[in-house]
């Protein structure tokens, strides 16, 4: 496990580039509002859990868009915003509650939903909370039991702070790693054929540069690319 304070100090050189303007108008510590999950069959199809980035309000945030395309595509399919702070400061505490709770989503789903499809969407901080609860990491130790990451049918990862170049499942112009590059033995290859992370170059979370927008845009840019490579996964294993 990581030590608390080598999360918090790369925030403090990197994250402020990109979040003072809203640090500056919103509460870094505000209490999270009940989320409401779409409407959906008591055990879908499809299950699309989106975690969004830090200090994005409470709901899919930026990662809405994908979402909703792919549960446009999919008839009996429902949407799930993890349910996590998404803070700057605490990021430590807000990144433990976002592991626990899609813990607690996985396994749920196992136990109460064994023929769903989950799909994980992660943008920025949201990817780091994925990655981690996988793959291991910080307050995750060696990633979640492997017969519960296999009901996982697809991973999309938008501006992920553990980005490392040379990945096979990378896409996009970055080179560099992100603020808390992912050492080999918390590595996500195992899922590998099932997962895309989208970084470009000059990303100040993914890619340790200083543009902001480049962090902004990456959704949007990469959004119908990403919704297609979850529905060539979904084709192959759904009935």
């Amino acid at each position: 496990m990581r030590p608390i304070l080598g999360i918090i100090a790369p925030l403090i050189a990197a994250l402020l580039i990109l979040l003072i303007p809203r640090l500056v108008s919103t509460n870094p510590l505000p209490i999270p509002a009940p989320q409401e999950q779409l409407a959906a069959t008591p055990c879908s199809a499809i299950t699309i859990i989106s975690a969004r980035g830090t200090t994005e309000d409470p709901g899919e945030g930026r990662l809405a868009t994908i979402a909703s395309d792919l549960a446009n595509g999919h008839v009996n399919s429902e949407r799930i915003p993890l349910d996590y702070p998404a803070y700057l400061f605490p990021y430590s505490v807000s990144l433990f509650r976002g592991i626990q709770e899609l813990n607690g989503l996985l396994n749920t789903s196992v136990s109460s939903c064994p023929e769903t499809k989950v799909v994980l969407l992660g943008y920025s901080q949201g990817a780091h909370v994925i990655g981690n609860t996988l793959c291991g990491g910080a307050f995750a130790e060696q990633g979640i039991d492997q017969r519960v990451g296999n009901k996982v049918a697809a991973i999309i990862f938008m501006a992920d702070p553990r980005h490392v170049p040379g990945k096979s499942f990378n896409v996009g112009s970055s080179t560099r790693s992100g603020l808390f590059p992912r050492p080999d033995s918390e590595a996500c290859d195992v899922y590998a054929s099932r997962m895309q992370s989208y970084c470009d170059s000059g990303d100040p979370v993914c890619d340790s540069g200083f543009v902001q927008e480049v962090h902004r845009a990456v959704v949007e840019k990469y959004r119908a690319e990403a919704v297609a490579f979850v529905n060539r996964l979904l084709a192959c294993i759904m009935p």
